[in-house]
């Protein structure tokens, strides 16, 4: 993207705080692009907490876009599932609706080569297998299992501490940065770069030509070839078999919103793009508030180009389903938003339920803005069975859709807000599903819906505090009981 555009951009999404007072000056809007072009040039920021459906999903209702994330799960497709990196546990029956690539698909460039193995195909998601098998130098050059900071990110990192210097912050926002910096460069170094697939049909060209494939990393997929945007892509787990060898699992939550009625489908992955990025193990991933970096002169990519056309069919898992649309929970309120149950799935390897939900009164501010009587805060849920035993599970959004009080309607990207125009009493229509590990003997769940919401601290805001301004309090939603 050429800078005068990426320009326009930034002036659009952030017109309100650059017309502030501390923005006035044209000199001092040069700095703020400048400041946004140098971080868009140099990092790609991954923000670590606690929860990793928060990290990788990007579902809150009401998420601001601007950091882009992902990650690396770990397990195998036969006899440890890739969901089971999360804790979520799968029937002992997942083995038998795995099924081995009968065609051989295999994307070859000179020493390296990606081979599709196996799939696996259920309600909700399909997960597929691939051996890739690196040479020497293409490993050497994707620095796979080194650091994913390098020492020229470093410097550049704390590059920014001069730029705030010369804009004359003041010490206490600077001391404030350094001490966010040295962590994201204190977390980073505990990483180390895993092989990373991307398929990316039509990369975005930067302004020196070359191309970009950060932005659809695995979004843009062909179903039945029609081209689809799949959010969130395809989830990665990498599992190392030798020096040069790799298992990378690719899952892909494919919904009734992607596939209709359909049990019967193709999927065509176009363009192999090989990566790389932060392997995060199991034992890495449960630490907390990590937030990792990855700068520029780490990020290496290898196009292979070339496509897999996967033949799947959910009708076997199907068979052994049980659908559930009657007699559900009625709704669970907060605000002016509304939770219900629209549908249960007993599949044989996992429970997974379709939540619809509805936000009246909705406007820019009240999504954008901590102070709005009508902002709402992160939403998770807490599953427990029949006899009050905590189930793990994760959940993800599939679709938002916005309408304006003049009746139109636009489908924004999941977890995105997809204007900056101000707008009032509109309404917003969420989809999302939930999955749940599977347990045998559960006569039933119970779904607790609950919001993370910021709430002013006074104190915070008296100068020269250290306390927070807005404090993180949980509050419990009416619960969806649900008997199987």
């Amino acid at each position: 993207m050429e800078d005068k555009e990426f320009r326009d951009n930034v002036y659009k999404k952030y017109q309100y705080y650059i017309n502030s007072k501390q923005y006035n000056s044209l000199k001092n809007q040069d700095n703020f692009f400048n400041k946004k072009v140098y971080r868009r040039n140099n990092f790609f920021i991954l923000n670590y907490v606690s929860q990793f459906i928060i990290i990788f999903f990007s579902i809150s209702i009401i998420l601001i876009g601007g950091l882009s994330t992902y990650a690396y799960l770990g397990g195998k497709i036969e006899g440890k599932p890739v969901l089971e990196w999360f804790g979520i546990k799968f029937s002992d029956e997942y083995s038998n609706y795995v099924e081995k690539a009968t065609d051989s698909q295999t994307i070859v460039k000179e020493k390296t080569e990606v081979n599709l193995v196996s799939t696996m195909c259920n309600e909700g998601f399909t997960v597929l297998e691939f051996d890739v098998q690196l040479s020497e130098k293409d490993k050497k050059y994707l620095r796979i299992d080194e650091d994913i900071l390098t020492k020229e990110d470093v410097d550049n990192l704390r590059k920014e501490i001069d730029i705030m210097k010369q804009e004359n912050a003041s010490q206490d926002s600077i001391e404030r940065a350094e001490k966010r910096i040295e962590k994201q460069i204190e977390d980073s170094k505990k990483m180390k770069n895993s092989i990373k697939l991307l398929f990316v049909p039509e990369p975005i060209v930067n302004a020196d030509g070359t191309n970009n494939y950060d932005l659809e990393n695995n979004k843009s997929i062909f179903i039945d070839g029609e081209k689809q945007w799949i959010s969130p892509g395809g989830i990665q787990t990498t599992d190392k078999i030798s020096e040069y060898n790799y298992r990378v699992f690719l899952l892909f939550f494919l919904t009734e919103k992607n596939l209709g009625n359909k049990q019967d489908f193709t999927i065509t992955l176009k363009n192999l793009v090989l990566g790389n990025g932060a392997d995060l193990s199991k034992n890495n991933i449960e630490k907390k508030n990590m937030v990792l970096v990855s700068g520029a002169n780490n990020r290496k990519f290898i196009e292979l180009g070339g496509e897999y056309e996967i033949k799947l069919s959910k009708k076997k898992a199907l068979k052994d389903t049980k659908i559930i649309e009657e007699g559900l929970p009625k709704t669970s309120e907060y605000r002016n938003m509304t939770k219900k149950v629209d549908k249960v799935f007993l599949t044989p390897v996992q429970t997974i339920i379709k939540i619809d939900s509805v936000i009246d009164k909705l406007s820019l501010r009240s999504l954008q803005s901590r102070s709005d009587k009508n902002y709402i805060g992160l939403i998770k849920y807490n599953i427990c069975d029949n006899d009050g035993n905590q189930l793990n599970s994760i959940s993800y959004e599939t679709r938002r859709i916005i309408t304006y009080d003049n009746g139109t309607s636009e489908e924004w990207s999941p977890g995105d807000i997809g204007t900056y125009k101000s707008f009032y009493n509109g309404k917003m229509n969420l989809t999302e599903y939930i999955i749940i590990e599977k347990k045998d003997n559960i006569k039933g769940i119970t779904i607790q819906p609950i919001v993370t919401q910021p709430t002013y601290n006074p104190a915070g805001a008296i100068e020269g505090s250290t306390e927070k301004l807005y404090v993180d309090k949980e509050v419990l939603l009416d619960k969806l009981e649900i008997n199987f």
